[in-house]
């Protein structure tokens, strides 16, 4: 049995749902929100026993061979529930599900401790520089004057990211912060940097940019025309399904580059973001341990879900 862990509204894992429905592979999808509130489970380490109770129905977690870590969430707590306990309930919630993840054993894609370090954008920036890639010059920083300095030493055309916050709820409404250049507007509000740490990096000319999934020991690479509409000339995903893709033929030094960094962090799937400039060289930005893909396959017919089911039915090891 695959075990699917993830949230209410993970599309990707509806589209990946549908493909082992078609294969009639037994899975069993867990949206943590739902726990603790309306799911339970009892661990008994000793024995080794997992079960897990959800819709009146009670799963032996031995019986997993498998698990697909998505995109898990906290408790959704009902409306009436003392907004006072709610950091303490999430906090022990939490830590009760990393303890069953911990010891279940068996084929992980990939495994949440694994994840937690791959994350890391500036971990990720080091191990690339010391793997030997291309990346954009950059700094990390919360001092405006640090900031200021490298805008002007770049010729005044640099992009800005987030760490990690890059999307979340704002007085009750989603939010999306993406890459940005940075204008006039923007050096008006530079002193909030010191609020919270940025990432501004060099602005390299592109000439499309290069979305690389790799499954196992398989790189999906994809091109995306981002060039061709000014509002994705920098971050491709403000319209992402308007823009062409094509599959995309790698060197073969590329795609080993992309499998040795996903398996360096013991990863076995692994989306990267690649920019190729109009020299055809290719700069590496980052790895997602857990990006999505499914529109991919929509878009290019690119067998990523074949594999993914492949490496949860049988296991893969780095």
């Amino acid at each position: 049995m695959i075990l699917i862990v993830t949230n209410r509204g993970d599309y990707t894992a509806d589209f990946l749902i549908l493909k082992l429905q078609e294969r009639d592979v037994k899975y069993l999808r867990f949206n943590t929100e739902d726990f603790p509130f309306d799911a339970t489970s009892s661990l008994t380490p000793l024995g080794g026993t997992v079960f897990l109770e959800k819709a009146g129905k009670r799963f032996d977690m031995s019986e997993i061979t498998g698990v697909w870590y998505r995109r898990p969430e906290g408790p959704a707590f009902p409306p009436d529930f003392d907004p006072q306990t709610r950091d303490f309930v999430s906090r022990e919630s939490r830590e009760f599900l990393q303890g069953i993840w911990r010891s279940l054993d068996c084929s992980w894609v990939n495994h949440p401790d694994r994840i937690r370090v791959a994350e890391n954008k500036i971990e990720q920036l080091n191990r690339m520089k010391k793997m030997g890639f291309r990346i954009p010059e950059t700094l990390v920083t919360n001092d405006p004057q640090a900031a200021l300095d490298f805008y002007n030493v770049h010729g005044r055309d640099i992009i800005a990211k987030t760490l990690r916050a890059s999307h979340g709820q704002l007085e009750g409404r989603e939010y999306v912060i993406y890459t940005n250049s940075l204008s006039n507007e923007h050096l008006s509000l530079i002193d909030s940097v010191k609020y919270a740490p940025v990432i501004f990096q060099e602005r390299i000319k592109k000439n499309s940019d290069i979305r690389v999934t790799v499954v196992g020991d398989c790189v999906f690479s994809t091109e995306i025309f981002s060039q061709e509409s000014p509002s994705t000339s920098v971050d491709w995903r403000r319209d992402t399904l308007s823009l062409k893709h094509a599959v995309h033929n790698l060197p073969s030094h590329v795609e080993e580059a992309c499998i040795d960094l996903v398996h360096a962090y013991g990863l076995v799937f692994g989306a990267l973001d690649l920019i190729r400039t109009n020299s055809g060289e290719y700069v590496f930005l980052e790895l997602n341990p857990n990006g999505q893909w499914a529109w991919i396959e929509s878009l290019t017919g690119q067998p990523i879900s074949r594999k993914l089911i492949e490496v949860l039915l049988r296991g893969y090891s780095c």
